[in-house]
């Protein structure tokens, strides 16, 4: 297992180096990555979660699995509440990078990295677990992570609800809702196929871009703030998860997929949202970077004891 673990967190580097060169040499501009950034997000992975959930899902498993988008959402909820007290040893810092230090408490890296890995490690069945998951985990990423960005007043919080009505989102319920009722047996299998094709490229084209994203980017300029939150992201927060998994009544291998969602890494994506609702980006990328560089060995660890 350790070698598989290792192996996807060197496929992701080497994609986003892959990305940062194509970025130097004028195969990609700026402008390419928010077009293609959302070709890939509102296209191509409603593909990759059609395929999944209807090749890998039946009414039986659903059933079964109902836990997990409250989980998602509550690894979110947990984040928070830590966060916030976490934020009583950041007094002197900046308005923008508290608010970072926050988002970065509640939001770890659900989606890229969790996805490599249990594919990987078990196949096209915990992907679709995966997916069943970050259905909660989205709700607490555009609703308790989005309006710690923005700020908290009611008109923001109402323009994160409106967010959750993406591509993806939308294909994933009625997915569900398609396998729940057992209308799925009706769906083609040659439509399955051409989905699981347009998926299968979803993932290590969001990493390229991603990749981009941080050419010219100095995330490598380690202070005392990175240091602490590389800490409370990468070990704390993920050891307070696990002993909540711990206590919850789940099959062994949606135990397995929450357990590597716990242990993930700041989200990349992070940088993203920091250039769109604000927040310092400097601080934003030498965290998701640097948390995801340090998981080479703290995934591993942690692993250990699944």
């Amino acid at each position: 297992m350790l070698s598989e673990i290792i192996t996807s967190i060197l496929e992701i580097f080497s994609i986003f180096a892959l990305g940062i060169f194509a970025r130097k040499i004028g195969y990609i501009n700026k402008e390419d990555i928010t077009r293609w950034s959302k070709l890939i997000i509102d296209i191509l992975f409603p593909f990759l979660v059609f395929s999944s959930i209807v090749s890998q899902q039946d009414a039986n498993s659903l059933r079964e699995l109902w836990i997990l988008p409250f989980i998602g959402f509550g690894f979110m909820a947990v984040g928070f509440a830590i966060g916030l007290v976490l934020l009583k040893f950041t007094n002197r810092w900046s308005r923008d990078i508290r608010k970072i230090f926050l988002f970065i408490m509640i939001v770890n890296n659900y989606g890229f990295l969790p996805l490599v890995m249990v594919r990987n490690l078990w196949g096209d069945y915990a992907i679709s677990i995966l997916l069943l998951l970050n259905i909660g985990s989205a709700i607490g990423f555009w609703t308790i992570g989005v309006a710690v960005l923005r700020g908290e007043d009611k008109q923001s919080f109402y323009s994160s609800i409106k967010n959750l009505a993406t591509p993806m989102l939308i294909t994933l319920v009625v997915t569900i809702i398609l396998v729940a009722t057992g209308l799925s047996r009706f769906i083609p299998e040659s439509l399955v196929n051409i989905s699981r094709s347009l998926g299968n490229a979803a993932v290590p084209s969001i990493l390229l871009m991603i990749g981009a994203t941080l050419y010219g980017v100095n995330f490598l300029k380690i202070t005392k703030r990175v240091i602490y939150l590389v800490f409370c992201r990468n070990i704390l927060i993920p050891l307070i998860y696990i002993a909540i998994l711990k206590t919850l009544p789940l099959s062994e291998m949606a135990y397995n997929v929450c357990f590597v969602v716990a242990i993930m890494p700041a989200s990349v994506t992070s940088i993203v949202m920091a250039q769109r609702y604000g927040g310092c980006q400097e601080y934003t990328s030498q965290a998701a970077i640097i948390t995801t560089i340090v998981s080479i060995a703290t995934i591993p660890l942690f692993m250990m004891f699944l």
